[in-house]
C-alpha cells in the first residue's frame, strides 16, 4: 500500500516573510537528498518558479484552473534542482476571480491533486502572501501547514490570528492539519525572538527547532536563478534548511 501523500502549504497573510524561501529551498533540499517532490507556485508573482524553473512552461496553475490542462500535464522537471514544478501561469490573477462562482470552489485545487499519479510523495506549495481563494484552495488541500515568521519582523507574527481563524472555518475544531511556524532570517535577537516565541505560544503553534538565518544568499538567490540550497549548497542556509528537512521527516 503506497505511504499517503503529503502535501505542505507554505503561507502567511503577512508578506515579506519568506514563504517563497522556505518553500523553494525546502523542496530543493529534499531533492538533494534524493526525494521526490512537486513544487506547486501559486503566487502570481511566480518568485519560486523563477528559481527552480527560470525558462518557464508551456501551462501553468492558471490553467489546470481554468481546465485547460489538467495539473499531470503541467508538471515540469526542473534540469538544475530536480524538482517536478507547477509555475503560476501568466493569467492566475484572472483565473482566481473566475474560481468565485465555481461550485466547492475552496476545494478545485484537493481534487486536482487527487489526480496525481502515486509517484508523487510530497507536494510543497508557495502561497500569496493574502487569504484569497489561491490560498484557501492550498490550506485545504494540505495535509500539514507550514508558516515562516520573519525575526527581521517583530509584528510578522500578527497575520496569523487571520490565518487561524480562516484554518477554523476550512476545517472546524477537531479536523484541523498539523501546523508549524518556522523562524526565518534569524538574526539571533534574542528579544524579538521571544516576543514572537510568546504570540506563537498565545495561539497554539509549535515551533520548528530549526531556524533559518538571514544572509545574503537569499537576496543573490532571483539573479542566480537558482534556490541559495542549490548556488551556495555550503552555506549556513542551505545547511539548516536541510537540517529542517530531515526535522520535518521529508527525507
Amino acid at each position: 500500500m503506497p505511504t499517503p501523500r503529503r502535501v505542505i502549504a507554505v503561507v502567511n497573510q503577512k508578506g515579506g516573510v519568506g514563504k517563497t524561501a522556505v518553500s523553494t529551498n525546502l523542496a530543493a533540499a529534499v531533492a538533494q537528498s534524493g526525494g521526490e517532490v512537486l513544487a506547486i507556485d501559486s503566487d502570481r508573482q511566480g518568485n519560486m518558479a523563477s528559481q527552480l524553473l527560470p525558462d518557464g512552461a508551456d501551462y501553468g496553475l492558471a490553467d489546470v484552473y481554468t481546465q485547460r490542462t489538467t495539473l499531470q500535464d503541467a508538471i515540469v522537471r526542473s534540469p538544475t534542482v530536480g524538482v517536478d514544478v507547477v509555475v503560476p501561469g501568466d493569467k492566475l490573477a484572472q483565473a482566481e476571480l473566475g474560481m468565485v462562482g465555481a461550485v466547492k470552489r475552496e476545494e478545485m485545487l484537493a481534487r486536482h491533486l487527487e489526480t496525481l499519479e502515486d509517484d508523487v510523495p510530497l507536494v510543497i506549495i508557495d502561497c500569496p502572501p493574502n487569504l484569497g481563494l489561491l490560498a484557501v484552495n492550498a490550506m485545504t488541500a494540505c495535509t500539514e501547514l507550514l508558516i515562516p515568521i520573519s525575526m527581521q519582523d517583530s509584528e510578522s507574527v500578527t497575520g496569523l490570528a487571520d490565518v487561524m481563524a480562516t484554518i477554523a472555518q476550512l476545517f472546524g475544531p477537531t479536523d484541523q492539519p498539523p501546523l508549524r511556524a518556522i523562524l526565518n532570517r534569524d538574526q539571533k535577537n534574542r528579544r524579538i525572538a521571544q516576543r514572537l516565541s510568546d504570540g506563537l505560544t498565545a495561539h497554539g503553534v509549535p515551533l520548528t527547532t530549526v531556524r533559518i538565518p538571514e544572509r545574503t544568499v537569499f537576496h543573490a538567490a532571483p539573479d542566480d536563478g537558482l534556490p541559495a540550497v542549490v548556488s551556495h549548497p555550503d552555506s549556513l542556509p542551505a545547511t539548516r534548511f536541510r537540517e529542517l528537512a530531515a526535522e520535518l521527516k521529508l527525507v
